[in-house]
């Protein structure tokens, strides 16, 4: 009998030892879960911020500079003449390429946009890689910002350049959505 109830007891203890790890390990798997939802979700809600702050910046400035250069004062100098800023309204991609294809140059806009929101979803929630996750928000945000030009105004509105005395450097007209662009594909790239 005192045998019996020893095994009994050790049964007891042995369940009681296996619920107690039990417990841990659910702790222990939803603490770990937590963190890893909050590092994600906090970080991702960066990138889609920085992306929403620039196609949200670069289009006031568009609208500001629409107003402020369009009529007689189409050029402004500033910072001691090394940037110039001065109204454009380009009905191609970058460098005036595609001019005359303003329709195509739109559409492969769109979707080249749509594949990198594809590509930027999907890698939101991984960790690490933060050189990518930077490439893709600033690739993004310009993209955005041109892509809606496009769409809304059938051209990009581009608004300063270089005061270099370089004239085919002089002669290029930038936006800031185009600086991201640029920015973002390198650092894509560098992070691939």
């Amino acid at each position: 009998l005192v045998v019996r109830l020893q095994q009994i007891q050790k049964i007891e203890d042995q369940q009681k030892r296996y619920q107690d790890l039990e417990k841990e390990a659910e702790r222990k798997i939803w603490l770990y879960c937590a963190t890893e939802m909050e590092i994600c979700t906090g970080l991702a809600g960066i990138w889609i911020a920085l992306t929403a702050g620039i196609f949200i910046g670069d289009e006031i400035l568009k609208g500001r500079m629409e107003k402020r250069l369009s009529g007689k004062k189409q050029e402004e100098k500033v910072l001691k003449n090394k940037i110039l800023l001065r109204l454009y309204h380009n009905y191609g991609a970058m460098l005036d390429l595609g001019q005359k294809r303003s329709r195509a140059v739109a559409i492969t806009s769109v979707l080249l946009t749509l594949f990198l929101s594809v590509v930027f979803l999907l890698t939101l929630g991984k960790r690490g890689n933060h050189t990518l996750h930077l490439g893709l928000s600033l690739l993004l945000g310009g993209a955005y910002s041109n892509t809606y030009d496009r769409l809304k105004r059938g051209y990009v509105v581009d608004y300063f350049s270089f005061g270099v005395k370089w004239r085919p450097l002089r002669k290029i007209v930038f936006n800031l959505s185009d600086f991201c662009i640029m920015t973002g594909a390198m650092l894509t790239v560098l992070a691939s």
